[in-house]
């Protein structure tokens, strides 16, 4: 099951690498299919961080765990697939704007990236960390919705096995802490490139608050199977320090790229002045050269009509 589950991980990021790929090649496109293009990534990556952890749970149930191991597993493929995810997301914008690394290529030579696609690439790249965040609370409202509030009527007002098996939805605060991390991840890689991604991703906790407290209370139970205080604290803080690293990554990476096109551009502009001041120096050089025969030759004039004068 082991090998499933990873299976299952890696399909997900290959689709978050090709959804990230096909809606880049189609942002040309308009109307309600441009709108679903636009935000295909981030549909693709909030399908795989919901689908996936929920099949590799069950997974988890025939490996037969212990249930605090069932929990660690859990937690750490989570990580792993939303910061992977991330991950996956950059190095496909990477690749399409730097023309796979090769700033020799015929749309990447004269700005060093691929200019044509993405002429400020900085915008493209804060508009995905905002569509992200976006997304994951419409995500949040439309299960709160769509699938809590029904589940816990079903379960209230039918008595059957079923419903009995199914139960009420559980709050898992380990889950929903993981949740806040990954926002909090996006708002730190995106923030260089959308200064108000922090003000738009506060509003969003905000909002998550209130309807995670409406959904705790009214149709939730505990959960069956928790994580020790203390360790959780510790394993979110280093989940958060990963995070933290990674949008450093990007963030000096953006930076030194940004300082680098600077000086190579002022590097050209340079080049062609110093062009033009040669081809101005060789002007003015073939100019005096001009004077200086002129002159020779009105010296010469003179000279022969001194002699000439002076023999008469």
């Amino acid at each position: 099951m082991f090998f499933v589950s990873s299976g299952l991980v890696a399909a997900a990021f290959y689709g978050i690498f090709l959804a990230t790929n096909f809606s880049q090649s189609k942002s040309g496109e308009e109307g309600i299919l441009g709108l679903i293009l636009e935000y295909l990534p981030s549909i693709a990556i909030t399908i795989g961080n919901f689908v996936v952890p929920l099949l590799c749970d069950q997974f988890a149930l025939i490996e037969r765990y212990t249930p605090s191991t069932t929990v660690i597993v859990a937690l750490l493929r989570a990580v792993f697939l939303r910061l992977m995810s991330l991950v996956i997301l950059l190095f496909t914008l990477w690749r399409q704007i730097t023309c796979e690394g090769n700033s020799e290529g015929e749309r990447c030579k004269l700005c060093q990236y691929n200019y044509e696609d993405y002429p400020c690439w900085e915008t493209r790249v804060g508009q995905e960390m905002y569509k992200l965040t976006l997304f994951d609370l419409i995500i949040n409202i439309a299960v709160l919705v769509l699938v809590e509030f029904p589940r816990r009527m079903v379960v209230d007002n039918w008595s059957n096995k079923l419903t009995q098996w199914v139960g009420r939805q559980e709050f898992v605060v380990s889950a929903n802490v993981l949740g806040l991390v990954y926002g909090q991840t996006v708002v730190w890689t995106g923030a260089l490139f959308c200064p108000l991604l922090p003000l738009i991703n506060t509003i969003n906790f905000i909002f998550l608050f209130y309807f995670k407290k409406i959904t705790l209370f009214s149709n939730c139970r505990p959960a069956q199977k928790t994580f020790r205080s203390t360790t959780s604290t510790f394993f979110f803080l280093v989940v958060l320090l990963f995070g933290w690293g990674l949008a450093t990554v990007v963030m000096v990476y953006s930076v030194a790229d940004v300082v680098m096109w600077y000086f190579i551009a002022l590097a050209s502009v340079y080049g062609k002045t110093v062009a033009l001041l040669r081809a101005q120096l060789k002007l003015e050089g073939r100019d005096k050269q001009f004077l200086v025969k002129q002159i020779a030759n009105l010296s010469r004039i003179q000279i022969l009509k001194h002699t000439a004068a002076a023999h008469e």
